[in-house]
């Protein structure tokens, strides 16, 4: 039988057990099972389990295929004991529940392993990149930078350098990046090193700063290693110069330091 029509059974069972003078509770106590569980057959919501099928065709004095039929089936030399029916149905709905659990192992056992997977890549790479974005300005300077800190190394970039105060006409031109305490973490260019243009005019100081940028790079396999605690750090940038009247002069910025992002977490705002 390709087709089961559920409420057609349901009907046929409630006419079985009104022609046995059965009540709905009753007949729910012969199978051991309660009057709402008949209920639902008979209104066509759910059919009875296969384990039941042999008790209730007895009891109703139908055969498993009148019952899967939803009506009396005349009877035939062909027609096959309904214990055989039963066996055979029964057969196809176990292998059924059985390839179903063995689905759900599969996939439990899949998701386990993916969950498990997805942990250890977590945990191996937990709180392996920090960084911290770069700003200070003042009266005089404006700027702007990233920190980065990776599993092996350190990168420090400033990537703007903009002179806010008053400009100057300059012959030579330092930059270094340092702690409070005085130490020197970058220095490029030498203040004593004569700047000027093809014809001999000296270079302007916003001019300079516009093109410099600061790229440092710590690998932590390094005897002393600095910007890994350099959020914690007070960090000065330091432009020093020599003007027209070969004054050495400097301007300075203190560098603060705001976090990004952090793989410490698995969301990050």
């Amino acid at each position: 039988m390709s087709y089961m029509d559920q409420n057609k059974i349901g009907r046929f069972i409630a006419e079985c057990r009104k022609n046995k003078n059965y009540t709905q509770e009753q007949l729910g106590d012969l199978l051991n099972i309660t009057r709402k569980a008949v209920s639902k057959w008979e209104c066509g919501t759910a059919m009875p389990d296969v384990s039941l099928w042999h008790e209730l065709c007895e009891i109703l004095d139908i055969t498993a295929d009148e019952l899967l039929s939803g009506e009396r089936i005349e009877p035939t030399k062909k027609q096959i004991p309904h214990d055989k029916t039963i066996i055979k149905l029964g057969y196809f709905i176990q292998k059924s529940r059985l390839q179903t659990k063995i689905f759900m192992s599969l996939a439990g056992v899949l998701l386990i392993t993916l969950l498990t997977l997805l942990s250890m890549f977590f945990f191996s790479n937990f709180d392996t990149v920090r960084v911290y974005s770069i700003a200070g300005s003042n009266e005089d300077l404006v700027v702007n930078g990233l920190l980065k800190h990776y599993r092996d190394y350190n990168l420090l970039t400033i990537y703007n350098i903009e002179l806010v105060g008053e400009d100057a006409q300059i012959y030579g031109i330092h930059k270094r990046l340092l702690t409070k305490e005085g130490f020197v973490l970058y220095q490029r260019g030498d203040i004593h090193f004569r700047e000027i243009h093809h014809d001999g005019a000296p270079l302007k100081l916003s001019h300079r700063l516009s093109e410099a940028s600061i790229v440092i790079r710590e690998d932590l396999d390094n005897e002393i290693v600095v910007l890994t605690h350099a959020c914690e750090k007070d960090l000065i940038l330091e432009i020093g110069y020599i003007n027209t009247n070969n004054e050495i002069l400097t301007r300075e910025v203190t560098l603060n330091f705001n976090m990004e992002y952090s793989n410490t977490r698995i969301f990050y705002r």
